[in-house]
Parts: structure tokens; sequence; C-alpha cells
């Protein structure tokens, strides 16, 4: 698979981006000081640019862990989910997953609206999984 790269015409083949993309989180990592050792949790929704992610810090052999959250709201969600951990298992990456529930009819809903009231579910649920 090829990709081309807004600065050029010239097509950048699909293993290149995500070594790049892989030296990137390496450096971020090393400019946060995340230990060496310690697992790093990453956020999967399933769609191109996190299994780009995925796939990127599977490259740096470090201790990743996949979170996926499944906020309820679609019909086919619970597809995304098995999608994400069947990556995830290919992967040999350890997988936690949150279905939210009620986030239509909650007051959260109500009072921020739904995407915010999603995200704030979503970031307190991967707080408790990373000991935040």
């Amino acid at each position: 698979m090829e990709m081309r790269t807004p600065a050029s015409s010239n097509p950048m083949p699909m293993a290149d981006l995500l070594r790049h993309l892989a030296a990137d989180i390496q450096r971020l990592l090393d400019r946060k000081a995340v230990a060496s050792g310690r697992r790093v949790w990453v956020a999967v929704s399933g769609g191109l640019d996190s299994m780009a992610l995925l796939h990127a810090v599977h490259a740096l052999k470090g201790d990743f862990g996949v979170l996926h959250v499944d906020h309820g709201l679609r019909g086919d969600s619970a597809e995304d989910a098995a999608f994400v951990r069947d990556a995830a298992e290919t992967l040999g990456l350890p997988f936690r997953d949150h279905r939210l529930s009620g986030l239509t009819a909650s007051d959260a809903r109500r009072k921020w609206g739904l995407e915010a009231a999603a995200r704030k579910a979503r970031y307190g649920w991967m707080a408790e999984v990373v000991g935040a």
C-alpha cells in the first residue's frame, strides 16, 4: 500500500510511513521521560489513524497495551471492539475494553452535549485503567 504525502507527488510506501511514525512516537516518549519497561496504554478506536498508531507502537517493541471504548451509540459498535481486540491479540498486546451505556439519556449529555459527555466518560475510564 502506498500513500502520497502532501509535500510531494511521489508515493511513500506504508512501511516507511509506519517507520517514521514509530520514530516520532519514540521521540515523544523520550521527551516525556517515560521510563523503559513502564506500560504505555494506547487508545485505539479501530479507525485508520488509530490502527496506524497501533502498528507503529508495536514496531517499537516496548511495553504497550491497547484500550478501546465502545460508546454504545451505534448498533454495530461491538464490531469495532472485536476488530481492535483481534488486532491487539494478533500483535501480542494486552487489551482492555469498556462499553459505555446510557450515554444518550445521561445528565452529562444534557449538560455538555453528546460528544463532550462521551469524551469525559472515555477519559474517566482510561484514567482508572492507567491509574492516573
